[in-house]
C-alpha cells in the first residue's frame, strides 16, 4: 500500500512536508534539535487526522521515521511510535508498518523501535503487518547488527513465530549481510553470535535444519574466509542434501582459502561430494584440485578425496 500513497493527495502532502523539512534542515545553522512551529504543527495535523487520508499521511511518514528521529527525537517518539506497538490496539499500527518496511533501519531507530518489532513479531498470526519478507529481513539485521543477545530473545522469538519463511529468509538475508561486511566484521558476528548458532542448528535448536536451510547455509562459507576452518567442520556436522544451484566452488576457485584453508576445502569437497549434488555445481572443481594438489594437505584427506573425486568421474 505504502507506494500507492504517494499518488493519493495525502501522501503528496505529507512528501511535500517531508521534502520541505529536509531543505529547511540544511539551512541551519547550528543544526536544530527540533521542528519549527510551522513543521510541528503541519506533521501532527497528519498524525491527528483519523480520516483515511490521516492514515495514508501517517504511511510516508513511517517510511520516514529514521529521518524524523534525527531532526526531532522528542516529537517523533510522542507521535509516531506508538503507532507500532502491537498492544496498543491503533488502526494505524498495518499502515505505520507498511510505511517504515520502505526505509531505514540504523542503531537510533533500532533502539527506539527493538520492543515494538518484537511485540509485532509475537503477534504475527493474529495481526499479520504487510510486507513480510521485508519485515524478516528487517528482523535479520537485528540479529546481526543490534541485538544485544539474539541467541535468546530474537532467535527463538523469530523461529517460533515466523516459522519457515522467517528462517528461509533469514538464511538467505545473512548470506547477503556477510557478503557486504569487512573481515573484521565477519570475524566479529561470528565469535558474538554466528558460531554458536550454527551449533545449536546443527543440534536441532531451536529448530531442526531444513534443507533450504543447509543449502543456503552452505553459501556463507566463501564470505567466512577469517574462520573459514571452523565453519567448515560445522558444515560437515549438517544432514548432506543435494545443492542443486551454488556459486561456493566458482567464489573459491580465485578465493585465497585454498591455499589457506587447504584440509578445510578438502572435507568441503568430501561432504559434498555425497550428496547427489548435480554435476554442474563442480564446474570449477578441477582449478580448484590442481591448488590443493600443490598443498601441503593431510595424507589421509588427500586419498580420501582423490577416492571420491575418482568416484565423481574426475582424473
Amino acid at each position: 500500500m505504502a507506494r500507492s500513497c504517494l499518488y493519493h493527495p495525502a501522501g503528496v502532502l505529507a512528501e511535500f512536508w517531508l521534502d520541505s523539512l529536509s531543505l529547511w534542515m540544511k539551512h541551519q545553522e547550528p543544526r536544530p534539535t527540533a521542528f519549527n512551529e510551522e513543521y510541528r504543527q503541519s506533521l501532527t495535523a497528519i498524525v491527528q487526522d483519523d480520516s483515511p487520508a490521516g492514515t495514508l499521511g501517517c504511511t510516508v511518514l513511517c517510511s520516514q521515521f529514521a529521518f524524523l528521529l534525527a531532526v526531532d527525537a522528542a516529537w517523533t517518539r510522542r507521535y509516531l511510535s506508538p503507532l507500532f506497538d502491537a498492544d496498543g490496539g491503533t488502526k494505524r499500527f498495518k499502515p505505520a508498518w507498511d510505511g517504515f518496511l520502505l526505509g531505514r533501519l540504523n542503531p537510533a531507530v533500532a533502539e527506539e523501535l527493538e520492543v515494538a518489532f518484537l511485540k509485532a513479531l509475537a503477534r504475527l498470526d493474529t495481526d499479520p503487518i504487510p510486507r513480510r519478507e521485508e519485515f524478516f529481513k528487517y528482523c535479520t539485521a537485528f540479529v546481526g547488527f543490534y541485538a544485544a543477545d539474539p541467541l535468546s530473545t530474537w532467535i527463538p522469538a523469530l523461529f517460533h513465530h515466523g516459522g519457515l519463511d522467517a528462517r528461509r529468509t533469514f538464511t538467505s538475508q545473512i548470506e547477503w549481510l556477510l557478503r557486504n561486511l569487512d573481515e573484521g566484521g565477519r570475524r566479529e558476528w561470528w565469535q558474538r553470535w554466528l558460531r554458536q548458532y550454527w551449533e545449536n542448528r546443527v543440534q536441532g535448536v531451536p529448530a531442526p535444519l531444513e534443507y533450504d536451510e543447509i543449502r543456503q547455509m552452505l553459501e556463507w562459507l566463501p564470505h567466512l574466509s577469517p574462520v573459514f576452518a571452523e565453519a567448515v567442520e560445522l558444515a560437515v556436522r549438517m544432514p548432506q542434501v543435494a545443492v542443486q544451484h551454488s556459486s561456493l566452488f566458482y567464489e573459491f576457485k580465485d578465493s585465497e582459502v585454498v591455499e589457506r584453508y587447504p584440509d578445510a576445502v578438502a572435507k568441503l569437497i568430501i561432504y559434498l561430494s555425497k550428496s547427489g549434488s548435480p554435476s554442474h555445481i563442480w564446474d570449477s572443481i578441477e582449478e580448484i584440485v590442481r591448488k590443493l594438489d600443490s598443498a601441503t594437505l593431510d595424507p589421509a584427506l588427500r586419498r580420501a578425496l582423490k577416492d571420491r573425486l575418482a568416484a565423481l568421474g574426475y582424473p
